[in-house]
């Protein structure tokens, strides 16, 4: 059997689901997803990524309370939001721009934490689905 057959690369937009934001959509991820987890080793300490996984933002005690929010926003805005459509400025069509995502998430709480409750229940649904195959 070829390994390349058994371990291909995740992709994470083969789970993500497109939500619906005041009529702009985006492709979200789930939570937790193995390209979450690769990202996490990349940004974050070992000691990080296990105190994050734990306590949240409280994991990062040397610093204030936006910059540890900041820190997880952006790693957010790359792993859970993975594309979007209907997105415009001005009447422009804006390309998708994960810098473009952790500025809004910054800036406006509700959609910060619509998009973590989003891959929440991305994550939830998946996991459903998956005992429901178990059962059967």
């Amino acid at each position: 059997m070829n390994v390349n057959d058994v371990f291909k690369k995740y992709d994470p937009k083969t789970q993500a689901q497109w939500r619906d934001w005041n009529g702009m959509e985006f492709l979200i991820a789930p939570m937790g997803h193995q390209g979450q987890k690769k990202e996490v080793l990349k940004t974050f300490t070992l000691k990080e990524a296990m105190e994050l996984e734990n306590e949240g933002p409280a994991a990062f005690k040397e610093v204030t309370a936006d910059v540890a929010i900041g820190r997880i926003y952006e790693l957010y805005s790359k792993v859970l939001v993975v594309d979007w459509r209907n997105v415009s400025d001005n009447d422009k069509e804006l390309k998708f721009s994960s810098k473009k995502v952790l500025e809004w998430m910054m800036e406006h709480d509700d959609f910060a934490n619509w998009i973590i409750k989003e891959s929440v229940d991305v994550r939830d649904g998946l996991e459903k689905k998956v005992e429901e195959l178990e059962k059967n």
